[in-house]
């Protein structure tokens, strides 16, 4: 949690210059060479002061890529470049929310409908109750309440040991 304000200063950047419109219609009105150039200073301090080993920032507007830049090491100490994958886990929710809000507002699911209503092959097997997913909606997922674990017993945040493939064989065969 200690790096949640250096994620969220990064995250006011992008909003900041993406959601500038003259950065992509009047590149003289907004010095945008010289934003990024703080920000690049910003990331490397930032990742000296907090232990960091590496990122990859990429900002874009509607029509381009205005910034992409990779800095330090993985944590496999492998240099990080634009083809890493990063695993993106919390930072999720809030586009994923944000996303269902949307759908909400434009009458598409319904927040308080169960869950099975748009995913009817849903299913939780629990030793409580009998079809505890027709009591799950989209209110209780949003805002993690509807009683799923945290972490799955296969392929997990902390299980380094599988690739998607093994993960995917491992969840057939044990699901089958």
């Amino acid at each position: 949690m200690k790096n949640i304000k250096y994620i969220l200063r990064y995250i006011v950047f992008f909003v900041l210059i993406c959601g500038n419109s003259a950065v992509s219609q009047t590149p003289h009105s907004f010095d945008t060479i010289a934003f990024i150039n703080k920000y690049r200073d910003s990331i490397n301090h930032d990742m000296r002061k907090q232990k960091n080993s590496g990122y990859a920032i990429a900002v874009f507007d509607n029509n381009s890529i205005l910034w992409k830049e990779c800095f330090g090491y993985s944590s496999y100490h492998k240099k990080v470049n634009e083809d890493m994958l990063f695993s993106i886990q919390s930072i999720s929710k809030n586009f994923t929310a944000l996303a269902t809000m949307f759908a909400i507002q434009d009458g598409l699911v319904e927040l308080d409908a169960p869950i099975t209503k748009y995913l009817s092959d849903f299913k939780v097997n629990s030793c409580f109750e009998q079809n505890p997913e027709t009591k799950i909606t989209l209110r209780l997922l949003l805002t993690h309440t509807a009683g799923l674990t945290h972490e799955a017993p296969v392929g997990n945040n902390y299980d380094f040991s599988l690739t998607p493939m093994r993960i995917t064989i491992r969840v057939s065969a044990t699901h089958g």
